[in-house]
């Protein structure tokens, strides 16, 4: 319930985001609790960034060397949407059309109804699709992979977060409209633009200072759980195979590294994902 002291500051006028200054106060408690983590052995090692209007701000590392490079998961689908805004910007790509517009090979098992949209959107309806190794390493494999995967719920129906399945197909449909390597035409489109290297696809000669992710602490018992939270959860029974920590701890191997996975491969210090964003949020060269 909102209380009568934040109803009242309703009334307050409210400087615009831009015109707010950086709190270095706060700041400097941020650095100095990641400062801590890494000193009392809680994580192996960590890099932070802070960037506002185009410009980093803050850029540490403890535990590693500064320029030190790190796999960044999940947050690589950032690179997969740029990509796909500018070619949706061009018209090269309706986001309401099916995806096997783009990539035939897609449209089996029900798949053919599945628009980019919700893919997107996480509503997709396979969130769990697999595509591992041999097969994530040529276009061939991937397309047969694509055409195997069948759909865990109606299209559109229900948002579950699609860990690596959704971005493989955004990734081909990519490739496909730009008759590139997805991982080219992500450089070319979103980081080249933004005067970043390359964030996704790193060949094995360009993998050196890139730290090894280390798997810490245990995980909590369904009794923790429903300690902390009321109710009795099994992580291990709970998460898909492919944030398991054994799929996560493959993207240290170099081969992995190469293929890119568009769903979690990108490769980068925390800085260049601060400026990847900021790119999103000032739009340089109208891009």
């Amino acid at each position: 319930m909102t209380s009568p002291s934040a109803l009242a500051n309703l009334d307050q006028p409210v400087a615009p985001l831009d015109d707010r200054p950086l709190s270095q106060p706060k700041i400097d408690r941020l650095v100095d609790r990641v400062r801590r983590e890494v000193d009392q052995g809680l994580a192996p090692a960590v890099q932070i960034a802070v960037a506002r209007h185009g410009q980093v701000v803050v850029d540490a590392t403890f535990g590693a060397p500064d320029e030190s490079r790190f796999v960044v998961y999940s947050a690589t689908k950032a690179l997969v949407a740029g990509a796909l805004w500018r070619l949706i910007d061009r018209g090269l790509v309706d986001v309401e059309a099916p995806c096997a517009r783009y990539v035939p090979e897609f449209g089996t098992n029900g798949k053919d109804v599945v628009t980019v949209a919700q893919v997107l959107t996480h509503t997709g309806g396979f969130p769990y699709a697999p595509l591992g190794p041999p097969r994530w390493e040529t276009r061939e494999g991937r397309l047969e992979a694509f055409s195997r995967w069948k759909l865990t719920f109606d299209p559109g129906s229900t948002f579950m977060y699609h860990p690596t399945a959704g971005h493989w197909i955004l990734a081909e449909i990519i490739a496909s409209v730009t008759g590139s390597a997805y991982a080219d035409a992500i450089e070319e489109l979103v980081t080249g633009p933004l005067g970043l290297d390359r964030l996704l696809g790193i060949g094995i000669p360009d993998q050196a200072g890139i730290v090894d992710a280390v798997a810490v602490g245990e995980r909590p018992t369904p009794a923790e759980m429903e300690e902390t939270f009321g109710i009795a959860v099994d992580l291990d029974a709970l998460l898909p195979a492919d944030v398991a920590v054994n799929a996560l701890l493959h993207l240290n191997d170099p081969e992995a590294r190469a293929i890119g996975v568009p769903g979690g491969g990108g490769v980068m210090r925390a800085a260049d994902l601060a400026l990847v964003y900021q790119g999103f949020l000032h739009n340089p060269g109208a891009m």
